[in-house]
C-alpha cells in the first residue's frame, strides 16, 4: 500500500528524479546530474522507502518510469514551477518583473524560427527570459500536456496535437529536392526559375534513386509519408532523420532525393527544386493547451511569428482533403482487386 504522507522534500533533489527519470540508468542520470550514482542510488532507495511504493520498474538492469513515479515526476514539474514563478515574483530588475516564456522548438526548424524573433521579443519585454525546450513532435507535445512548456512553435499537422488549440502563423508549401547532378534537375540547370514543376510520371521514376526525409515521429514526416502513399512513391532504399539540419547535410553530400519545407530551404547551387504535381503545403503555427490562455509575451510571439512568414495560397490541398483522396484511391485498388 502507498504511503500517501509525502515525504519531505529537498528541491535540489528534485533534480536527482529527473535525471534518473530521463537517463533511465544511474550511470546516465550521474552523467547528467554530476551526482554519483552511488548518491543517486541511496536517494532513490530511500525515497521509494518513504513512499512505500517502487517509481520505477527495474527492466533489463535500466529504469523504466512506472505510473507512480509518472505520477511523482508530474508533482515535481508543477513544484519547480511554483518555486520558479515564487522566485520570478520576488525578483526585480530596473522596477520590473523578469518574464519567462516556456517554448518547445523541434531542431532545426524551431531554433531557426527562434533566431529570427528573438531580437524583436527582447526589444518588447527587455526583460525576457526564452527557456526553450528542443524535441520531436511527440515528446513536445508530452511536454506541453505536463506543462513542461507552456507553446509549442513548430510545423504542424492538426491530426497530431489532440487536445491543443493552434495558432496558425505560416503555411509553406512541400518540395521535393533532388541532386543538380541528376538527369532532372540538369534539364533545367540553365532555367533562372529556382522552382520547377515535377509531373507524376517523373516523380514515379525516381523510386530506383536512394531517398531520405524526416522520421515519421515529427510532423512534416508523417505528412510525407501521407504523399509517398498518395502518389504510389515506393524508393527501394530511405533513410529516416530526426533533424532537419542533418537531413539538409546529407541532401549536399549525397546523391539522395528528399523533401523539404520550402522556408527551411537556404538558396543552394547544389540542390534542385521541385513542386509536387499535387501542390502541398505545411502548415507552422503555436500550439496550446485547450484551455491554456496565452500570455501577452506568447501573444506577442505569435504577432511576429505571423508578419514574418504568413503565406497564402488558394491552391493549397488541405490533409483531410489528401486524406479523402488517400482513401478514395484505395478504396478503387480494392475494388480492382475484387474483378481480378
Amino acid at each position: 500500500m502507498i504511503d500517501t504522507e509525502v515525504p519531505c522534500m529537498n528541491t535540489k533533489q528534485f533534480d536527482y528524479f529527473t535525471a534518473i527519470a530521463e537517463a533511465e540508468s544511474f550511470a546516465g542520470a550521474e552523467r547528467i546530474s554530476g551526482i554519483s550514482r552511488s548518491v543517486l542510488y541511496r536517494y532513490l532507495t530511500g525515497l521509494e522507502e518513504q513512499f512505500g511504493a517502487e517509481l520505477f520498474d527495474r527492466e533489463g538492469g535500466g529504469l523504466k518510469l512506472n505510473s507512480v513515479g509518472k505520477q511523482y515526476l508530474l508533482g515535481i514539474m508543477r513544484m519547480k514551477d511554483v518555486i520558479a514563478r515564487m522566485q520570478r515574483d520576488l525578483q526585480m530588475i530596473d522596477g520590473e518583473r523578469i518574464r519567462e516564456l516556456r517554448l518547445g522548438i523541434p531542431p532545426g526548424f524551431g531554433a531557426n524560427m527562434l533566431a529570427e524573433l528573438t531580437p524583436a521579443l527582447f526589444s518588447a519585454y527587455p526583460t525576457l527570459v526564452i527557456s526553450p525546450l528542443e524535441g520531436t513532435t511527440a515528446s513536445l507535445l508530452d511536454a506541453l500536456m505536463e506543462d513542461r512548456v507552456s507553446c509549442v512553435l513548430s510545423l504542424y499537422d492538426a491530426q497530431l496535437f489532440p487536445g491543443t488549440k493552434i495558432a496558425q502563423c505560416t503555411e509553406s508549401e512541400l518540395l521535393l529536392v533532388l541532386p543538380f547532378t541528376h538527369p532532372l534537375s540538369l534539364k533545367y540547370r540553365r532555367d533562372a526559375e529556382r522552382i520547377h514543376d515535377i509531373s507524376h510520371e517523373d516523380l514515379l521514376s525516381l523510386a530506383d534513386m536512394d531517398f531520405a526525409y524526416l522520421s515519421s515521429s515529427t510532423a512534416v514526416g508523417q505528412i510525407i509519408d501521407r504523399v509517398m502513399h498518395h502518389f504510389g512513391l515506393k524508393p527501394k532504399i530511405f533513410f529516416r532523420l530526426q533533424n532537419s539540419a542533418a537531413l539538409y547535410h546529407l541532401a549536399r553530400s549525397s546523391n539522395v532525393a528528399s523533401f523539404f519545407v520550402e522556408d527551411m530551404i537556404p538558396d543552394d547551387n547544389d540542390l534542385q527544386l521541385f513542386r509536387l504535381p499535387v501542390r502541398t503545403y505545411v502548415k507552422g503555427g503555436l500550439i496550446f493547451r485547450e484551455n491554456y490562455e496565452p500570455t501577452a509575451e506568447e501573444e506577442t510571439l505569435f504577432s511576429l511569428y505571423s508578419n514574418l512568414r504568413m503565406h497564402t495560397h488558394p491552391e493549397t490541398i488541405s490533409m483531410n482533403d489528401l486524406a479523402t483522396i488517400m482513401l478514395a484511391h484505395d478504396k478503387e485498388n480494392s475494388y480492382g482487386n475484387q474483378n481480378l
